[in-house]
């Protein structure tokens, strides 16, 4: 999977080695390497889907054994790890900024939600718990 960073120019790619590598294309050269699959504990595990987030620095990684990890880029631990439960791969990720018409809001401006998708569910969940 390939990703391009439209806020600050970072190219991000993964696959099934479980790593997750940013490139700067100013530089032409990786600036950070991410083992998700040993961060989600399931080394090996092939990555499956990636998006990041409006502000460029938080980046979702979906599985193929159905966990999404949530990344600060500036740390190399997932802030969390949600597992979908019906062990089948992550097909799609997507970030939202709560409303206050949404049972998430929150007065935390930092605060956003996430949309992951498999093949049998849709789930909606906090990314900042």
């Amino acid at each position: 999977t390939l990703l391009l960073s439209p806020i600050h120019g970072l190219f991000a790619t993964c696959g099934s080695s479980g790593h997750l590598v940013c490139h700067d294309l100013r530089s032409r050269r990786s600036v950070a390497t991410f083992d998700v699959a040993a961060s989600v504990n399931q080394n090996g595990v092939g990555l499956t889907s990636m998006r990041f987030d409006d502000t460029g620095y938080n980046l979702g990684v979906g599985t193929e054994t159905g966990l999404v990890a949530l990344y600060d880029l500036r740390s190399s631990k997932p802030l969390v790890v949600k597992d979908h439960l019906y062990d089948t791969k992550i097909v799609d990720i997507k970030f939202r900024n709560p409303t206050k018409l949404s049972n998430s809001y929150s007065s935390n401006a930092s605060s956003f939600c996430v949309l992951s998708s498999d093949r049998k569910a849709c789930k909606l969940w906090r990314g900042d718990n």
